[in-house]
């Protein structure tokens, strides 16, 4: 992580001393200001800094150029001019020194350093303070909350001394008290990368404008598939803990992160989206398994062999699945004698593939691992990735990479649920934090035209409330797009997938979803019924937290994946337990969170309803069956 020092200003507080040097410069105990900060992150472990100039900038350049040799004892030889150093350097430390103008802000610098950053976490402060920060508590702190920006704050000193009274006899002085109340900017920061895109031009102050836009609504500026500006933000559905983020007891008194969830539309694409904010290392460890779902077993048996039939030339034909999960789909090509290697992040659920005696790349997909797997297993003929695609905040990179492995005549198809089903049928629930995007067919031909693939068919699927196969390979130019997929484009422009007010409608029906099923259950708790939830889907979170269901509503949640059994969910804290516990009690009411499989759990639970139970759909209207 490296930490960036904002060292361009003109010191205006300290001018008796600036006038001559820059404050940075500054010294304190016989070195600098900018010195104690590096010393402040180097002992904790942060070694790396990048420093951005402004004012007398040449005098911090002169100061790093000079500082090994200032730093230590000398030997020169005055005849030919040669310094021998005889001490080992005091910091081991690299330093990035950049100039970003003379009377750029505090934004704008840090702006000006986003392509000298490595696209990761970084600490952030002013080169005119110092502090006792506890900087990886600080970082601890920044990481459990999950947000954009993290500030320290101090109560600072009173300017003046205090005097205590006795009466009118002053009984006591005492020197420059701390404040009892106000806090103040304590200098030090951790920051994501998302903030550069609050960061507008060189007068951006970061102390002003981007702190209220990141508190604000997440309003995007260019679609992640086709890069359009046309934008329209038509369902803010406030902070969302993460959908799958399931707790454990311990951790239910703990904060918990959420992040802005504020579901946008690309009027020219029509592509759904929200900001990625899921932390980088999220997928690490993953809690949704398909193998838990028995028509999964189905779709995916069949969707192998129809891969098979259709798409394998050879013996040698490599199959990639990216975000392979627990190997389901990979093991139904494998019994059908099919060369296949599988990529997924979630260390933990790529055990359970790697015992079906399946090959897993454990790391996320990108360019440079789509380049290794090139050089080590040849290109892939086949390249699938199924309900993995809405997931990837960064559209281009992925694609990017899909380009690297793809063989020059292979095929890449994509498996996601389709927009016109999302918005005819009320689907808001399947948009959170980890699908951040929700596709037409439309999306899918401008996005991927722009990395030289071309969609050629499109297969409509019942499963997982409507999904869309989609299918593409590489051209070395723009054809005519096949009638099959002109008639999906048309079909999606006569839903009005395109237009403003299709989803000012769709607002106007989540609202009155959400009204309708309150009052449902609210009346229900008020006859005495037990409601308990069934599906702790990462859909039925988010409908969970966006109309404030939780425990006084919900008795608690079962689902079949013993994963989530034990935990609790995120924001509303309702415990989780097995679809077993519907043996021994008896509630009057589920509500089907896991709506999308609503006809296989109505069909397992035949004894619950042979005792009088009931179940309530929520999408996409409130309904008891």
């Amino acid at each position: 992580m490296k930490a960036v020092t904002l060292a361009g200003g003109f010191g205006t507080r300290i001018a008796e001393d600036s006038a001559l040097k820059p404050k940075p410069l500054v010294e304190i105990g016989g070195s600098p200001v900018l010195w104690h900060i590096m010393s402040i992150y180097a002992n904790h472990g942060y070694r790396e800094f990048v420093v951005a100039l402004g004012y007398k900038g040449e005098l911090i350049k002169n100061y790093f150029l000079n500082f090994y040799k200032l730093s230590n004892d000398l030997t020169i030889d005055l005849k030919d001019g040669q310094v021998k150093v005889h001490d080992a350097p005091r910091e081991n430390w690299r330093v990035y020194v950049h100039d970003t103008g003379l009377n750029t802000l505090t934004g704008g610098r840090l702006k000006r350093l986003k392509s000298e950053l490595d696209g990761g976490t970084l600490m952030m402060t002013y080169g005119d303070g110092v502090a006792d920060v506890d900087i990886p508590a600080a970082v601890a702190f920044h990481k459990k909350m999950g947000k954009l920006a993290t500030v320290t704050a101090v109560r600072p000193p009173a300017r003046f001394d205090g005097l205590q009274f006795d009466g009118e006899l002053v009984t006591n002085f005492f020197e420059k008290p701390q404040m009892g109340e106000g806090w103040v900017n304590g200098g030090f920061f951790i920051l994501e990368p998302g903030v550069f895109d609050y960061l507008d031009h060189d007068q951006t102050s970061f102390e002003r404008e981007p702190p209220y836009n990141m508190n604000a609504p997440t309003t995007m500026k260019a679609c992640r598939g086709c890069t359009s500006s046309r934008l329209k933000l038509f369902l803010p559905m406030g902070p969302h803990p993460l959908a799958n983020g399931f707790l454990k007891q311990e951790q239910l008194s703990a904060t918990e992160a959420k992040f802005p969830l504020d579901t946008h539309v690309c009027l020219d694409c029509g592509l759904i989206q929200v900001n990625d904010q899921i932390p980088a290392e999220f997928f690490r460890n993953y809690v949704y398994i398909p193998s838990s779902s028995d028509p999964m077993h189905g779709h995916f048996k069949d969707y192998a062999k129809q891969v098979v039939d259709t798409c394998i030339k050879s013996p040698q034909s490599l199959v990639v699945d990216i975000g392979c999960n627990d190997g389901l789909f990979l093991g139904f090509l494998k019994d059908l004698g099919v060369r296949t290697l599988g990529i997924d992040p979630a260390t933990n659920i790529i055990q359970m593939a790697r015992q079906k005696g399946l090959e897993v790349v454990n790391e996320y997909f990108v360019p440079s691992l789509a380049k290794k797997v090139r050089e080590k297993y040849g290109p892939a003929s086949v390249i699938v990735t199924n309900n993995t695609y809405h997931h990837i905040g960064d559209l281009d990179t992925f694609t990017q990479a899909v380009t690297e492995l793809l063989d020059d005549s292979g095929i890449f198809i994509v498996e996601v649920p389709h927009a016109q089903e999302v918005v005819a049928l009320n689907q808001f629930d399947g948009i959170y934090h980890e699908h951040v995007s929700q596709f037409t067919a439309k999306a899918f031909v401008d996005h991927l035209r722009r990395f030289g693939l071309e969609v050629f068919q499109i297969h409509r699927l019942g499963v997982h409330g409507g999904l869309m196969r989609v299918f593409s390979r590489k051209v070395p130019h723009r054809p005519a797009l096949p009638p099959a997929v002109v008639a999906w484009i048309a079909a999606e422009t006569d839903k009005g997938l395109f237009e403003a007010a299709t989803y000012d409608a769709f607002y106007s029906r989540v609202q009155q979803i959400k009204a309708d099923l309150l009052a449902l259950l609210k009346k229900l708790k008020g006859e005495g019924k037990r409601i308990v939830g069934y599906g702790a889907s990462a859909r039925g979170n988010t409908l969970l937290n966006y109309f404030g269901l939780g425990p006084d509503l919900l008795d608690y949640m079962v689902d079949r994946n013993t994963l989530k059994q034990g935990l609790y969910t995120p924001g509303m804290h309702i415990p989780v337990f097995g679809a077993d516990k519907l043996l021994t009690d008896k509630p009057d009411y589920m509500l089907l969170l896991a709506w999308n499989f609503a006809d296989e759990i109505i069909e397992q639970q035949t004894e619950y309803r042979k005792r009088g139970g009931k179940f309530i759909l929520p999408i996409p209207r409130p309904t008891i069956v």
